[in-house]
């Protein structure tokens, strides 16, 4: 296992284990190669075992023996961010698609890749000028909280903040900004995917005077951060061994044995 030759076969290797009633079910049902693991979606195998079991299961075989080249899109979004892998094919494939449908069989309303710059709304990519960009994510990181003027000033416009009041230089901007933003969605949506009437112009709501609000519940948002949201992807790095022995006293004594 720690230093198979190119030509050895999935059939070589088979699960089994020590005490553990739930892989001994996947023995007893013939799912006791990596080829069937691999085979089988995330959503499918947190059926057959508890969750934490599956998803270490799944990730341990994934990274073993999966290849990127043979990973066949679409994918339910649920299976998608749960797996490392998966999600990072995904960010290579997303500058490239022209509906998200292609890589998402359930998309959110919104998708937003924050290290390339891309907006997909509705599954359609949408091209946004930078300024209008940077106003959609940081009402997106909070949808259905309103982010006050100030903040979006601040974050629009870093270091003009020696001006006060309504001194500032593009204070008026920021509702100028908004309808931009609203049109330029609308823009990218012509002609490419059916929305209800006034859909687009009810994105973002506004409170006098306050702030501005993504009009979208967090579920319908879907934001991959330059860190944070792919730090996962660094678990690559983990040695095989220190993973296969947190898999082996989590899964009460699983073995992988040739």
């Amino acid at each position: 296992m720690r230093h198979p030759g190119e030509g050895v076969a999935f059939s070589s290797i088979r699960l089994r284990c020590a005490g553990c009633p739930c892989i001994n079910r996947l023995i007893n049902d013939g799912l006791d190669t990596p080829e069937i693991i691999v085979e089988l979606s995330l959503s499918e195998l947190v059926h057959l075992l508890p969750q934490r079991q599956a998803e270490r299961l799944y990730k341990l075989l994934h990274r073993r023996f999966a290849k990127h080249e043979e990973i066949r899109f679409p994918y339910l979004l649920d299976d998608i961010v749960r797996n490392e892998i998966l999600l990072s094919v995904l960010r290579t494939k997303l500058a490239h698609i022209k509906n998200l449908t292609d890589l998402i069989i359930d998309p959110p309303v919104i998708l937003i890749d924050e290290r390339q710059k891309l907006f997909f709304y509705r599954g359609i990519p949408v091209m946004l000028r930078p300024l209008s960009f940077r106003l959609l994510f940081l009402l997106a990181i909070a949808p259905k909280e309103f982010i006050m003027r100030e903040v979006i000033y601040d974050h629009l416009w870093p270091g003009e903040t020696n001006y006060q009041g309504t001194n500032k230089p593009y204070e008026r901007q920021i509702s100028d900004h908004k309808r931009k933003l609203i049109a330029e969605i609308r823009k990218g949506m012509n002609g490419k995917a059916e929305i209800a009437a006034g859909e687009v112009e009810t994105l973002i709501s506004t409170r006098s005077k306050v702030g501005y609000m993504l009009n979208l519940a967090k579920e319908n948002v879907l934001i991959l951060r330059k860190r944070g949201f792919l730090l996962i992807t660094f678990s690559f790095i983990l040695d095989w061994d220190q993973y296969l022995n947190n898999l082996f006293l989590d899964m009460q004594g699983l073995l992988l044995l040739i």
